[in-house]
């Protein structure tokens, strides 16, 4: 358990570098909310963790790029996954049993899960769902993709929908 001494430590290296810190974490996320976000998560554990008050700076820094650059890599394999979802989708919707299937599935999910799953087999990016669905972050926009996925995982499996595919 970390002391009240050092908590207080940290809130004042918090006030006094939190701007240089999001300056320095936008330089790797392009992305000011991101960018705090990234620096506050870092603080969170930085007040979990007793670190020397001298290497409390480079500590940060260093977290900041771990954790963009682990960000990254979730991205990409987002990324991956919401291509070959799409590809699932506009190969296995030439079948009309398939694409009955996939439309009676589709009527049956929650308008946000149904609206997102129809954005990204538009080829719509994080970014643009984010946008027209007036989400707050591109990782919104994954969750919310990933609850859709299942939820029509949910409803094929417990309306029997004999198929072999997956949205």
């Amino acid at each position: 358990m970390v002391s009240k001494e050092y908590k207080h430590q940290i809130e004042e290296i918090y006030k006094s570098h939190y701007r240089q810190l999001v300056s320095y974490a936008y330089a790797f996320t392009k992305n000011h909310s991101e960018a705090e976000d990234l620096v506050q998560e870092i603080f969170t554990i930085l007040c979990k963790a007793e670190i020397q008050a001298n290497q409390w700076l480079p500590y940060i820094k260093t977290c900041i790029r771990h954790f963009f650059f682990k960000e990254q890599e979730k991205h990409q394999k987002r990324k991956t996954s919401r291509l070959e979802l799409a590809g699932e989708m506009a190969s296995n919707i030439t079948d009309p049993f398939k694409r009955e299937t996939i439309l009676k599935i589709l009527a049956l999910m929650k308008e946000d899960y149904r609206q997102i799953l129809l954005l990204s087999y538009e080829g719509y990016n994080a970014e643009e769902i984010a946008e027209k669905m007036n989400l707050q972050s591109t990782n919104a926009v994954y969750q919310k993709s990933k609850r859709a996925r299942k939820e029509a995982k949910n409803i094929r499996e417990n309306h029997g929908f004999e198929t072999d595919f997956s949205l």
